[in-house]
């Protein structure tokens, strides 16, 4: 029989992916080392606790526990070499800690229990690495490390949040100060009992509850977990700095109508001056806003449009952001704008408050159209709110956040179209231009401002604020997050889940914290050989928990409990804001 091999033409992606037991075999591969050495190394352990002690000799037991230490050492240096020499010395750590008991169960008075504990200290370990990569598989980032990523997120992200730098810092110190801390420990308890054994205890105990891995671990997985979650809503985070900066803001400033509205308006409730020439107002307006690029010039070239076939003269304009236009036509001096615009060219509304008023009730905005110094026309602008929006706003608030909007629009339509959203912090009449003096105000207060939104104001003012999400635009942007082809929903969900992020940190940091203070309490006061399993219990499970991100929503909700708690201790303190 022969055997024709070739090459498949399918595409890759379409392949079916092989899978054993509900797992992929890319991802089996990852998992099965350390499923194989726990299986192996609880059996010694039963094997250890179950035979008599008159079936074995004296130094069968240790040589079974070495046996086991020194595999667990060589799998270890081979799985961290790629991570160069710091790996390599912290993978020695819990082999040296059971190493240690070995000793204390050649030289001390029962072997059998020491030996138990040293094999049952690697298992413990190998059973932290499994758990981990199962937390690692639910959030996604197993196929980052498994090279399945769908986008470029493996090759470009970068953990270089403010707090993974502090944390790497005191990482380093942690790294090489555990085994002289472990030395000293065990020198002081030994000196204080007399006995050596004890000593060699302690030290054990010592060596394994500094755990260098824990606090290592306690921001990568939940940034990229965040950026991976933000892929799959089609949002770009640039790196772990972007989602702290988001996560640790509490002002949410939108630019208002490049964010919350949508991005098409209309003209309405048009009203002419008695006596005035439909026509010709008309015409003398398209020709002005014929001249200006932007949405209401468009709203009002379509209304124009509506009214009748005008072919608008080509002059020169004057605009002034967030207030109007004004240009001179064959029929006059046209002026189209706010009230501050008219007033600033003498021109008075006073006759005209009580229609407008009315109009901007609704949250509509009123301009005026004068033509050589006198009024003919006034108009409402419709702005429709995104979808959803008020329902997003309020997701905001539940998470602790402010939302505030700016707008130009005066304080009467403002407060109308805020009240629209569901938002009471409205910056009325307030030009993009402002924006650094209004983040700087904001900031004076202690609060962070996160800036939403798109345009050259948005990207001047970045860097005055604590973070920027794009939104709204096509064009490129220096944000921290891009999310200019998504909705408001999708931005929520990204600052909702910088949140979370921000207290899974805190939660991690805590365990891990609690985890090596553990192992020291212990070493100090607990001088039993079960207590070197205890020590670095706590410290693989404080591993273990940094790769839990959100898809275990009961871990989730303990993580954010726990920090809420965090974080009302440090406003109480006075250390801080949320």
């Amino acid at each position: 029989m022969s055997h024709t091999v070739g090459t498949s033409t399918e595409p890759e992606e379409n392949r079916p992916v092989p899978v054993w037991g509900g797992l992929e075999i890319g991802k089996l591969r990852l998992v099965a080392p350390y499923l194989i050495e726990l299986c192996v190394l609880v059996l010694v352990v039963v094997a250890l606790g179950l035979i008599p002690g008159r079936m074995l000799s004296g130094f069968l037991v240790p040589s079974i526990a070495t046996a086991a230490v020194l595999v667990h050492l060589v799998m270890s240096i081979l799985r961290e070499r790629r991570g160069g020499p710091a790996r390599i010395v912290e993978s020695t750590t819990v082999p040296v800690a059971a190493a240690m008991l070995v000793a204390i169960a050649v030289w001390g008075d029962s072997a059998k229990i020491p030996s138990m504990c040293a094999v049952g200290l690697l298992a413990a370990e190998r059973m932290g690495r499994f758990i981990e990569i199962l937390g690692r598989r639910r959030s996604g980032i197993l196929d980052v490390i498994a090279g399945k990523s769908p986008t470029l997120l493996a090759d470009e992200w970068r953990d270089n949040s403010i707090t993974a730098a502090r944390i790497r810092r005191a990482t380093i110190v942690l790294e090489w100060a555990r085994f002289p801390v472990a030395a000293l420990m065990g020198f002081f308890i030994w000196l204080s009992t007399g006995s050596p054994v004890v000593g060699l205890l302690a030290g054990a105990i010592a060596l394994a509850g500094i755990n260098p891995r824990a606090l290592r671990m306690v921001t990568g997985d939940v940034h990229m977990a965040v950026a991976l979650s933000a892929v799959k809503k089609g949002i770009v985070i640039r790196d772990a700095h972007a989602v702290q900066r988001v996560g640790s803001a509490r002002v949410v400033l939108f630019l208002a109508r490049r964010s919350l509205f949508l991005p098409t308006i209309k003209v309405v409730n048009w009203q002419l001056v008695e006596g005035e020439d439909e026509k010709e107002v008309i015409l003398a307006l398209a020709s002005v806003e014929s001249g200006v690029d932007g949405r209401l010039a468009r709203a009002v070239l379509e209304f124009a449009k509506g009214m009748g076939n005008f072919s608008p003269e080509e002059i020169e304009v004057s605009v002034t952001p967030g207030k109007g236009v004004v240009g001179e036509t064959s029929r006059g001096r046209l002026v189209c704008g706010t009230r501050g615009l008219l007033l600033h060219e003498s021109i008075f509304t006073a006759k005209y408050e009580d229609w407008a008023a009315n109009v901007e009730k609704s949250g509509r905005r009123v301009l005026f159209v004068a033509l050589d110094g006198r009024i003919v026309a006034m108009f409402g602008v419709e702005e429709e709110p995104a979808p959803k929006a008020m329902e997003q706003m309020r997701r905001l608030m539940l998470i602790g956040l402010d939302p505030a909007m700016v707008t130009s629009a005066e304080v009467d339509p403002a407060m109308a179209m805020g009240a629209r959203l569901g938002i009471e912090n409205v910056k009325f009449e307030t030009s993009e231009n402002d924006l650094d003096a209004l983040i700087e105000e904001i900031n004076s207060t202690g609060d962070r401002v996160l800036l939403v939104g798109h345009g050259r104001a948005f990207e001047a003012y970045l860097r005055s604020a604590e973070a920027g999400i794009a939104m709204g635009s096509s064009d490129s942007s220096m944000a921290g997050i891009d999310a200019r082809q998504q909705g408001l929903e999708e931005v929520v969900d990204v600052i909702s889940s910088t949140r979370a992020a921000r207290a899974s940190v805190a939660f991690n940091l805590v365990t891990a914290t609690i985890a090596v203070m553990m192992g020291l309490g212990l070493a100090s006061s607990w001088h039993y050989s079960y207590a070197v399993i205890v020590a670095g219990a706590f410290g693989f499970l404080s591993c273990a928990l940094s790769t839990f991100n959100g898809p275990f929503v009961g871990i989730a909700r303990m993580k954010k409990a726990s920090a809420a708690i965090y974080v009302r201790l440090r406003s109480i303190l006075g250390l801080g804001r949320a």
